[in-house]
């Protein structure tokens, strides 16, 4: 026999009543007649079982209006999820079932056993309609499980640690088949490539069963974890004695479930990888044919150049005599300009393209400063043969030939005066002076002993010093920037274009800028680490998802709007071709989206073969996690830091690295990226050329089509539009903040403001942060508005009639229109649901679930958090009153600069606070508050880089969830606290003792281990009746409790207030009439039960017999009118230590009546 405890407080009838002795339970339901769901409806006792269990674990048919029948199938229809362990249900019941009272547990019980009066889906108590919907729901609980996301990542891991030791092994076959081929008499090029064949398949098919293995290996493992979680749940409620490892064992058949997903991820990688669904793995090898192809046929052209070049330049020499003045200060400067661009005037004699008219016309592009370099590094590397192209070949033994490159007296002195120094020293920077110390380890050798890759390196660098030195030469390499740039615009060119490393570097000292750059990298470590956990992985694929949804929604009704123009000549005059295969791009697109998300290894080998082709244009892609983190990569480039040169920073990056790969950071960042690239490339190509991704590969002038200045564009759109759609990117201008454009120099600072030492953890998401008031700005009527003029935009027309430019600003137009239309209509769809949620006392970021009566928080899941919070301020409109100020403030804190400036505030008051106490003489409060400034550092680094470690803290405390406590960080050790909160079960269960419970002013609701936010699933508990009160009115919950300088105080306070809060907001919900009343009715009424619960929880503890109690609100009175620093000054009369907590209760009365008599005297002289 169970026997209940009293309840701390009885003025409130929560839960129905419950006999003191439980009723006997049958000891198996089979003894009993089996019943179909609409059975329960009509079972009077079983009703009354669901109804007390529903109404005690949700509030479902309290205030929602819910019917019998619709309370009945959510209680199924959660329970079948709950019996066939679907992971989030099964946690969250279980955790709740280790906080909950024995009343709550007896209930749910009852329920249960309930439940199990359904018997077999299949029997014949069932409809056949019932049997159809019990079969969804399981399937749906299978199916539509995180942990099958986790398992199919998991396998796609497994699939890549292995591939090593699987090449060494398919090498060895590989040899063996390849002497077979030989044996049967292949012919050598043919064996190769069956080699070669046989190589890829057997890689890919370990690869398959590897990520099939892992998945099912994975899922198995979670299964038995989530049944374990489940036994515990049925121990607690009274349905199970012990636990059952058999049945574990059975649940681990569960695993199947993840295999079986990557199974058919594997068999749709096999079926469609070369397809033209999926986009070509070919790239690299196709575009260097076509690039070779048309550099073969230039290759004439380039040694024609030489030896006209070599021809001219003797006959100038000839002509100019021997005056060593002329030519050694300008001979090897004319080489060079004429060697760059040739000679176009005949008047100076023999014409003849230079290198950088050939290089163009082989269809080969500078792409501006940003993307390739400065242009003289640019035309360096591709000397040397470190481009992309390789294009000098036999040009220098040419000019080697004919100017005697030799290192000896030469026919340019001065070149080969450096190259014979060159030679000796091994070092390059003989360009710049002579006689330079050998470079260490350098063995020194005659010019005609250097390698044809020494020889490049030193002639492409006595190039770029050339640059750096005549201003001669610098205006021909303003004419090759504007010869090579693809942009093709003139207005782009800058003097950054053309000069390489000339300028003045800020004058800091080197201990000063190691110790800056060490700063900057270690923030940007721990923000890297910030970032790195399931949840935030989950609630990035969340984003994506929703933006990639509303853009395709935006495409889909472009496509139905563009359709009829199809038949209108007038219309189609010049591309009409290429608009059918655009428009229909637009719908199968879709298809193409959705099979490169199941698929993302073929997806992802498709874009690392596009990167290295195009690895300079992708870097903008690739620079930013999903969010605007920078990587890793980037980011010690930027701080001028290798953390591999020391310990620290190795394991540092070590940990940081595993943690993002076992979380899938990394691989939900290049998987969403690389989908959404394809899917806007795919559009501009087929806008632009008519063609699919992979007809358009398959050109045979792939290379020049993807140097082409309009490729560029479009490419740099693609990469643009895949960055918007992870939230990732960079609005502010790159590298300065441009002040002539308040816009873009406000997202600028935003988004630089983590790179500024010690505060800048305070703000480290601002491109996450400009990237949604951009999506907000795209959904709104103001994007229609502002863009609409654009619908009726004109291609510019010469004379004759022909198209000079085609506007591109219809279909902007077009879109702008569409994606205000898409956030009118959700902003309304939500508005509907808000007006329901509203009236049942839901807080504007929760929504209850109506399959299961679950209420859920999407407080992070943006973008659906921005639509609910609209939805609400229009219904609070549609009902006829004004958005609550409450509301308001929330905006402002959620979504606009509140998110970002939240902790910069506490820090920046942190900061006041010491200096105030420093100017005031007083500096035991300067010491506190300096340590307070110094700790709130160090607790934010050390709770970010421990914050991947979360999981493995809520999987520990999974393990004894009963003893689980959410703790209150503002009392003992506030640094200690907040470092650890995210290990802190961890350490508990180590012996640490931390702070006591927190106790919460608006229910009693105990806190419990919340497993679902490592997927990105937060459950809400049940909400009191004064929660309601404040979620109808937009007040948040945390504003209910009391706050001072003394948090020991505040967290009993809170403990007391809620009965009163309860008791008299049940009071006035049973009246029926705050419903009805005006938003200002209710907010008077919601301020007047606060402030009367709130005397009455200080009266209680100043009447309280317990002296704890009474000190405790002595302090809470002395401090809640008084700053700390004012209070320190009474507190050295009394105690050394500045706790007040030290001194007895007379000495805290005493205190308090010295400053209240201070108080009324400084009064009276102010009156006088």
């Amino acid at each position: 026999m169970v026997k209940l405890n009293k309840p701390m407080y009885t003025g409130v009838d929560t839960f129905p009543s419950i006999p003191s002795t439980p009723p006997v339970f049958p000891d198996s339901n089979e003894d009993l007649p089996k019943l179909s769901p609409s059975d329960l409806v009509e079972d009077q006792d079983s009703l009354r079982k669901i109804k007390s269990y529903m109404k005690s674990r949700y509030g479902v048919g309290e205030y929602d209006d819910a019917t019998d029948k619709e309370i009945v199938d959510k209680f199924v229809n959660k329970m079948r999820r709950f019996r066939s362990g679907q992971s989030v249900v099964t946690l969250g019941e279980t955790t709740w079932l280790s906080r909950a009272s024995e009343e709550d547990r007896m209930i749910a019980a009852n329920a249960y056993n309930t439940f199990d009066r359904l018997g077999n889906v299949f029997g014949d108590q069932n409809t056949f309609l019932e049997k159809i919907d019990g079969v969804g729901d399981y399937l749906r609980a299978a199916i539509v499980d995180p942990v099958n996301l986790v398992s199919f990542g998991a396998g796609r891991f497994f699939a890549g640690v292995g591939a090593k030791t699987t090449a060494k092994v398919v090498q060895a076959s590989a040899l063996k088949f390849m002497e077979k081929q030989a044996a049967l008499g292949v012919g050598e090029k043919e064996a190769k490539k069956a080699t070669a064949d046989f190589v890829k398949k057997a890689i890919a098919n370990s690869a398959d069963k590897k990520e099939v293995i892992g998945a099912t290996a994975t899922d198995t493992l979670l299964s038995m974890g989530i049944d374990v979680a489940y036994q515990n749940g049925m121990i607690k409620s009274m349905q199970q004695e012990d636990y059952n490892g058999l049945q574990t064992g059975l649940a681990a058949l569960g695993g199947l479930v993840g295999g079986s997903v990557a199974a058919a991820s594997v068999g749709t990688r096999r079926v469609t990888k070369d397809t033209n669904l999926a986009p070509t793995r070919e790239l690299e090898g196709k575009y260097k044919a076509s690039q070779k192809a048309l550099l073969n046929k230039s290759g004439k052209a380039f040694k024609d150049s030489a030896k006209a070049l070599s021809q001219e330049l003797l006959k100038t020499r000839a002509k100019r005599g021997m005056d060593q003045k002329i030519e050694r200060g300008n001979l090897e400067e004319e080489f060079f300009l004429r060697f760059l661009f040739g000679n176009d005037d005949p008047k100076l004699g023999q014409v003849y393209n230079g290198f950088v008219p050939n290089l163009f016309e082989s269809g080969v592009r500078w792409q501006g400063r940003d993307r390739d370099g400065p242009i003289t590094q640019w035309l360096a590397d591709v000397i040397q043969g470190n481009a992309d192209i390789r294009a000098f070949g036999e040009v220098y033994s040419i000019f080697e030939e004919n100017f005697k490159f030799t290192g000896l007296k030469g026919l340019i002195p001065k070149y080969n005066e450096a190259l014979q120094d060159y030679a000796r020293t091994g070092s390059l920077s003989t360009t710049k002076k002579l006689g330079n110390a050998k470079v260490k380890g350098y063995v020194s050798k005659e010019v005609s002993d250097l390698t044809e890759e020494e020889k490049l390196r030193f002639f492409a660098d006595r190039m770029s010093f050339m640059a750096n030195r005549a201003g001669r030469f610098m205006k021909g390499l303003s004419r090759a920037a504007l010869t090579m740039k693809a942009r093709g615009n003139v207005d782009d060119i800058t003097m950054q274009d053309i000069i390489d490393d000339v300028g003045l570097d800020n004058m800091v000292s080197d201990a000063a800028r190691k110790t800056l750059d060490v700063a900057q990298y270690v923030q940007n470590l721990v923000i890297r680490n910030i970032v790195t956990h399931p949840g935030t992985t989950a609630l990035n694929l969340t984003g994506w998802s929703g933006y990639s949804f509303l853009q395709t929604t935006t495409d889909l009704i472009k496509a139905v709007l563009y359709t009829p123009t199809l038949a209108i000549p007038q219309l189609n005059k010049l591309d009409r071709d290429k608009k059918t295969t655009y428009i229909k791009g637009l719908a199968t697109n879709q298809v193409r989206k959705l099979r490169n998300l199941f698929d993302p290894q073929t997806t992802i080998e498709a874009l690392e073969s596009y990167m290295t082709v195009r690895h300079k244009e992708m870097r903008e892609l690739m620079r930013y996690r999903t969010g605007g983190v920078e990587s890793a990569e980037f980011a010690k480039k930027q701080f001028n830091f290798d953390p591999k040169e020391n310990p620290f920073g190795l394991a540092a990056e070590k940990y940081t690295e595993f943690m993002q790969q076992l979380f899938a950071v990394k691989g939900q960042d290049v998987l969403t990226k690389s989908v959404e690239f394809f899917y806007n490339l795919d559009k501009g190509i087929r806008k632009r050329y008519g063609q699919t991704y992979n007809d358009f590969v398959d050109s045979k002038d792939v290379f020049t089509k993807m140097s082409s200045a309009e490729y560029v564009k479009l490419e740099a759109e693609a990469v643009d539009k895949t960055l918007r759609s992870v939230f990732s990117k960079k609005f502010g201008d790159v590298g300065k903040a441009d002040f002539t454009n308040p816009v873009k120099a406000g997202a600028y600072l935003m988004e630089e403001f983590r790179k500024v030492p010690l505060v800048g953890l305070t703000m480290p998401f601002g491109q996450f942060f400009n990237n949604t008031i951009a999506f907000m700005y795209e959904m709104s009527p103001f994007n229609a508005g502002l863009n609409f003029y654009k619908l009726f935009a004109r291609d510019k027309m010469d004379e004759a009639g022909n198209v000079i430019s085609r506007s591109a600003t219809r279909e902007d137009g077009m879109e702008s229109v569409i994606k205000s239309s898409i956030g009118g209509a959700l902003v309304g769809a939500y508005a509907l649901r808000e007006e329901k949620n509203l009236s049942e006392g839901l807080a504007w970021y929760e929504d209850r679930d109506d399959s299961t009566g679950e209420v859920r928080s999407y407080q992070y899941d943006y973008p659906y958090s921005a639509f609910k919070m609209a939805g609400r301020v229009v219904a609070h409109m549609k009902r006829g009153e004004g958005v609550p100020k409450e509301i308001m403030t929330t905006i402002g804190d959620q979504f606009l600069l509140g998110q970002m400036t939240r902790q910069l505030g506490t820090y920046e008051k942190g900061v006041y606070n010491l200096l105030n106490a420093t100017f005031n003489g007083d500096f035991m409060l300067a010491k506190d508050e300096a340590a307070r400034v110094i700790g709130s550092s160090v607790s934010q680094v050390a709770s970010g880089v421990t914050r991947p470690l979360e999981p493995f803290n809520v999987a520990f405390a999974m393990t004894r969830p009963e003893e689980y406590e959410g703790i209150d960080r503002r009392q003992g050790s506030r640094v200690l606290n907040d470092s650890m909160r995210y290990v802190e079960d961890i350490a508990k269960g180590l012996g640490l003792e931390l702070t006591p419970e927190k106790h919460r002013a608006s229910t009693k609701e105990k806190a419990r281990v919340q497993a679902g936010k490592l997927v990105g699933y937060r459950e809400v508990p049940k909400h009191s009746q004064i929660e309601r009160m404040f979620n109808t009115i937009g007040r948040p919950n945390w504003r209910t409790g009391f706050y001072s300088n003394v948090p020991e105080a505040d967290n009993r306070l809170n403990q007391v207030v809620f009965k009163y809060l309860e008791e008299e907001a049940n009071r006035i919900l049973k009246t029926g009439n705050f419903s009805k009343m005006s938003l200002k009715q209710r907010i008077e009424v919601v301020g007047k039960v606060v402030s009367r619960a709130r005397e009455l929880a200080k009266r209680e503890l100043r009447m309280s017999p317990i002296i704890e109690d009474r000190k405790l609100k002595v302090m809470f009175d002395i401090s809640k009118n008084k700053s700390k620093s004012e209070v320190s000054k009474y507190l050295k009369a009394f105690t050394s230590t500045g706790d007040m907590s030290d001194l007895s209760i007379q000495e805290l009365l005493l205190l308090k009546e010295m400053i209240e008599r201070d108080r009324k005297a400084a009064k009276r002289i102010v009156l006088n």
